[in-house]
Parts: C-alpha cells; structure tokens; sequence
C-alpha cells in the first residue's frame, strides 16, 4: 500500500462520486456510529434500535448529563463510539450491541479508503475505524518483519 487510507466527505451534490474502493460508513451501514448529539439541548443520544420497535430508536444516553455545563460534542460521540467498541457498554440495554469485532475492521476495512457525511473539519467515527484497522496493519506487518529477521529464509547457493 502506498498511500494510507484516508476519510472522505460523503456528499449530495450534483456529479459528485463514491471513489472507487471507498467504503462508507455512515448511517444505516454496519460501521454506522451509535451515539450522536440531536436537538437544540445538545443531549447525547443512542441507537437502541434493538429493545425499541417503536417511534424513534434514539434515546438519551445519559439522562444525568448536564447539558447547560457540559454539551454534547461530535467528538464526545466519537469516544463513546471507540468505548462502545471496545466493548464498554456491552451490558447497557440502552445502546445496540456492537455487531463487529476489531479484527472485522481491520479485514473488512483496512486498505480501503472510508466515507461518512460528517465534516472533515469535525470529529468522526471514521477516524476511530481508520485508526483501528491502520495500527492493525501496522502491527501484522511489524511482527512479519520481525519474524522473517528471526528466521531468515535460506538462500540457495
């Protein structure tokens, strides 16, 4: 690979595309961010799609949070999505379950390019996916250097 993956802005306007290999990860993929910032409050909200069935699966994730000292933020969504797949609120009946694994990132999302609608000049959840599935990589490909240093194949005479 000679160029690390990068994240791109997804967009509706007229003659833009997908680039070629670009994944995207924004809303509904299975990549998709479970917490987001909705309403004028600035509440953190989660996906609870998998207990509610009916009217909007959001809820808010914290109902003690104090929104008039301590808003929520983009990038507080994103470190609760790196939480989340880390498997921090595995228990919490009010987020969904996390449906993948860090190595499904690093195999289904590493070497690609990913796309979500946020800004590039704000946090996302693409950024956590990208850094996941890159330092994967890098570790995979640091610890085959070390193993093919360590037993070095014969050279034939």
């Amino acid at each position: 690979m000679s160029e690390r993956p990068k994240r791109i802005q997804r967009k509706r306007t007229k003659g833009w595309r997908k680039p070629k290999g670009c994944i995207c990860v924004g809303r509904p993929s299975k990549y998709s961010n479970p917490f987001r910032v909705m309403g004028k409050n600035e509440y953190l909200f989660s996906d609870a799609s998998h207990s509610r069935h009916i009217l909007s699966p959001w809820l808010i994730f914290d109902q003690r949070q104090d929104i008039r000292n301590n808003p929520a933020t983009n990038a507080m969504a994103v470190e609760y999505f790196r939480r989340w797949v880390d498997g921090e609120f595995q228990n919490n009946p009010n987020v969904r379950p996390c449906p993948f694994t860090k190595e499904d990132i690093r195999r289904e999302l590493g070497d690609h390019d990913l796309c979500c609608w946020c800004r590039l000049d704000d946090a996302c959840h693409a950024d956590v996916l990208l850094d996941i599935s890159n330092n994967m990589m890098i570790r995979a490909e640091t610890a085959a250097a070390i193993a093919a240093r360590a037993c070095p194949l014969e050279e034939e005479p």
